[in-house]
């Protein structure tokens, strides 16, 4: 970001103990303090302020954007201060084009929100997405549906903010076990 690259230093509390297959998740109930760090151009690094997150994290506007204890979605500015939460989630994707940072707010029957990071506006893009977004080019790809309607599967078109729907799979169609992949 601006010719630096950031990164949170993890630490052995920060990794849950026990894996399967050798697959270590991210201590998300127990969260220590951890550095974020920048490594400035000439190679030194620095640590920028402590911060309780994890996972993945993106900047933009001046702003990180983080996910900590319990999938808290916040915001905070470059020094680590000004702290906005945004909700209970996780992020999806951030678009630099358009200065917005796409994500799921599972409080919110997991729908599909973006926040606008110049002045953090918040627009629900869409109600009940089921399975995991994806993304190609400027598009979103998900499924609307619940046990008692039909599924569509839609696409919002992240540069011209339209949504459309592709097809129908019509409820009386669907299979007892469905498994949603785009």
């Amino acid at each position: 970001y601006k010719g630096k690259t950031y990164y949170r230093e993890y630490n052995n509390a920060s990794i849950e103990k026990v894996a399967l297959y050798g697959d270590f998740y991210y201590e998300t109930e127990n969260i220590t303090s951890k550095y974020i760090n920048v490594i400035l151009e000439n190679g030194r690094i620095e640590n920028v302020f402590k911060d309780e997150g994890y996972g993945d994290f993106y900047i933009s506007n001046d702003r990180f954007f983080f996910r900590g204890v319990q999938n808290k979605l916040y915001s905070v500015n470059m020094k680590g201060e000004d702290y906005k939460e945004i909700c209970k989630g996780y992020y999806l994707r951030c678009d630099e084009q358009n200065n917005e940072i796409y994500y799921i707010n599972i409080l919110d029957h997991n729908s599909m929100y973006k926040i606008n990071t110049q002045n953090l506006k918040i627009s629900k893009v869409a109600e009940e997405i089921v399975g995991t977004p994806y993304f190609y080019e400027d598009k979103i790809y998900y499924f609307e549906s619940d046990e008692e309607q039909d599924t569509k599967i839609l696409e919002y078109n992240m540069t011209a903010k339209t949504t459309q729907e592709i097809a129908t799979i019509k409820h009386n169609e669907k299979p007892d076990d469905v498994y949603y992949y785009v």
